[in-house]
Order: C-alpha cells, then sequence, then structure tokens
C-alpha cells in the first residue's frame, strides 16, 4: 500500500471555465414585496460575487454573506420552464471558496 506525501498530491484540474455572471459586477433593486433583483451595472458600487467574496475573506463583515446570497439568488437560469438560480454560478462560488 502506497500512501501519497503532501508533495505527491497536486491540485485538481478544472475542466469548465466559471460562468461569466460570477466575475460580471451586479447591483441589486429591491422590490416592493422584499425580493431583490439585479440591475445592470458597469460601475457605481456594483461588485462581483468574486469581489464580494474576497472583501468578506478580508474583513469577515456578516452583511457581506447577505449580499453574496441575494446574488447567487438573482443570478437565475430557466429549467423545465421553472426560474431557478444559475447552478454554474453557484458552482463557481463553491470552486472559488475551496481553492
Amino acid at each position: 500500500m502506497k500512501i501519497d506525501t503532501i508533495s505527491d498530491v497536486r491540485s485538481p484540474r478544472i475542466q469548465s471555465q466559471f460562468d461569466e455572471r460570477f466575475f460580471k459586477p451586479v447591483k441589486l433593486a429591491k422590490r416592493p414585496d422584499g425580493t431583490f433583483y439585479q440591475v445592470t451595472a458597469q460601475s457605481g458600487g456594483a461588485t462581483s460575487i468574486q469581489q464580494d467574496l474576497e472583501e468578506y475573506f478580508r474583513t469577515r463583515r456578516p452583511a457581506l454573506v447577505t449580499t453574496i446570497c441575494e446574488k447567487l439568488m438573482t443570478t437565475t437560469e430557466k429549467v423545465f420552464e421553472k426560474e431557478t438560480p444559475c447552478n454554474a454560478v453557484i458552482h463557481a462560488t463553491v470552486l472559488y471558496i475551496v481553492m
């Protein structure tokens, strides 16, 4: 039985690309019913999910977790005629956190 040492273990090669929505600056607006939606924004305080994660890792501000979750929930895709959170963005976020 062979046990790998730390020097033998390599990082896995990721085959897929991050979804562009992970890197795109997003600004959220609140509807009267309390739900959020994305406003197209190129600047003016808009940040990407990646930037929010990096800021959270630096500062550990709990409010950023809420912002990140809201942005993840507003990135949607149609699955069987139903709007659902986009799996590609969620997977990109998880991969970014664990790497």
